[in-house]
């Protein structure tokens, strides 16, 4: 990190967010209340507790509404 101090300059200190998308093609919901016209969960539903990692902030986030119903 020093030789890139010395060749940016001295007040080049940058901040890094490292972000890890994974497409999970095999993961089904199945809504119990709300659903959309074709039976799906709505677009933006998301769910961040009960069946994720207890040690890492992740989360399943259905981004868009589904084309088909998954009756």
């Amino acid at each position: 990190m020093a030789k890139v101090k010395k060749a940016v300059g001295s007040p080049y200190d940058p901040q890094l967010t490292l972000v890890v998308v994974g497409k999970r093609h095999r993961i089904r919901f199945f809504p119990d209340r709300v659903k959309d016209a074709s039976g799906n969960v709505p677009a933006g539903f998301v769910i961040d507790k009960d069946i994720v990692s207890t040690t890492m902030f992740d989360y399943y986030l259905q981004s868009h509404a589904g084309l088909k119903g998954s009756k």
